[in-house]
């Protein structure tokens, strides 16, 4: 049985992409890679006495962008240019789901 009906599943795919001003999900995963870049470069103090803040940042980041591509939506919206949002700026080696193209069945990058 699935978790959602579809039109659950179309209304929280649809919040993703509408949510903030229309800039979606994407802004969230910018906005804490943004965050982390603020630390590393005016608190690096902080970064090294609570080294687990980027751990924090870093599941928090695999956990959007996973939920993105399980939603079936674009690493980058269209429109925004190559730099939104923004790579992810930390030392941990991230685990990502592959891009899943629901309409071939075949996994992408």
């Amino acid at each position: 049985m699935s978790l959602f009906k579809n039109k659950e599943w179309s209304e929280l795919r649809r919040f993703c992409i509408e949510s903030n001003q229309a800039r979606g999900i994407w802004k969230v995963i910018d906005e804490q890679r943004q965050l982390f870049e603020c630390l590393q470069e005016y608190a690096p103090e902080v970064l090294q006495r609570c080294p687990w803040i980027e751990g924090w940042l870093a599941r928090t980041d695999m956990f959007l962008v996973n939920l993105t591509r399980l939603a079936d939506l674009p690493d980058k919206p269209e429109g925004f240019g190559p730099r939104f949002p923004r790579s992810w700026p930390g030392s941990y080696e991230l685990e990502y789901l592959p891009g899943w193209n629901k309409k071939s069945g075949e996994h992408h990058e």
